[in-house]
């Protein structure tokens, strides 16, 4: 979702719109689907960034912009959603990062905040392969976030410890993790990670072969990647399922949801990148 003129939403109402899109920045993902972006006049950021002081702390990009036709003021481009594309950083850089984020911790800065910076900063050491500092980082992120009932937060803390479980085991911790996030994505709503959850616990059941369950968490994924319109997550997860029929024997059904479900998406998806 865009909306192009920043200003006139700082402005509306007193600026009651953009206190209402702060306090609802948990639930943005159930009311938005995709990022949320927002064009603002450059002197006026230090303006929005004062009314939304959460909203803002969780931008994942500033672009300025030297100019816009028919104004002569830089326009920033704000992007509202975290960014999908992550640099690969030095763990030097990480460690000061996180240095400067403890630092942070006696500040009058919003727990929430806090913990949305160490869950990238998780990513980031996790996109490193520095294992050991990524689940440092979300515990440290889980920590926070439970202690401001940040539901959605406390989700994504778990979800990045699931993410180095799954590399280092043990495997009882790692689907623990995994379930105590998807508990808490029902519990949040946001049929975009819940999918997401229950694709990862699905896949992670099968491997621990248990393939009645397995089935069951990935068809219920299937079913939010239809409501989402989702084509490429819904063929992904049903190439899963053709692989728990095939484990079972069913070789007809697993091969006619490759070829019929899955194989031709891939070959759609394949040729628009060309």
């Amino acid at each position: 979702m865009v909306i192009p003129d920043g200003v006139a939403l700082v402005e509306a109402d007193g600026g009651a719109v953009v206190a209402s899109l702060n306090m609802a920045r948990d639930v943005l993902g159930k009311l938005i689907r995709g990022p949320l972006v927002l064009v603002i006049a450059a002197d006026r950021a230090a303006e929005l960034s004062a009314m939304a002081p959460d909203l803002i702390d969780v931008r994942a990009a500033t672009l300025e912009i030297a100019s816009m036709p028919g104004e002569s003021a830089p326009t920033l481009v704000l992007d509202l959603e975290e960014s999908r594309v992550r640099r690969v950083r030095s763990r030097a850089e990480l460690q000061a990062e996180a240095a400067r984020l403890r630092a942070f911790a006696g500040d009058e800065i919003p727990a929430g905040a806090l913990t949305d910076a160490w869950i990238r900063l998780g990513h980031a050491f996790f996109d490193a392969a520095e294992l050991g500092e990524a689940r440092a980082a979300a515990e440290e992120a889980r920590r926070l976030a439970e202690g401001v009932g940040y539901t959605s937060g406390v989700g994504d803390a778990l979800s990045l410890e699931a993410q180095v479980l799954e590399k280092t085991g043990p495997a009882e911790a790692w689907e623990q993790a995994l379930r105590r996030t998807l508990a808490l994505r029902r519990e949040a709503g946001g049929p975009v990670r819940l999918a997401a959850d229950l694709r990862r616990l699905g896949r992670a059941v099968a491997l621990l072969g248990r393939l009645e369950e397995a089935e069951g968490l990935l068809r219920e994924a299937v079913a939010l990647y239809e409501q989402l319109g989702d084509v490429r997550g819904r063929a992904t997860v049903m190439g899963g399922v053709a692989d728990i029929l095939e484990h079972r024997g069913q070789l007809d059904e697993a091969l006619r949801i490759r070829q019929r479900e899955v194989l031709p998406v891939q070959e759609r998806l394949e040729r628009q990148t060309d």
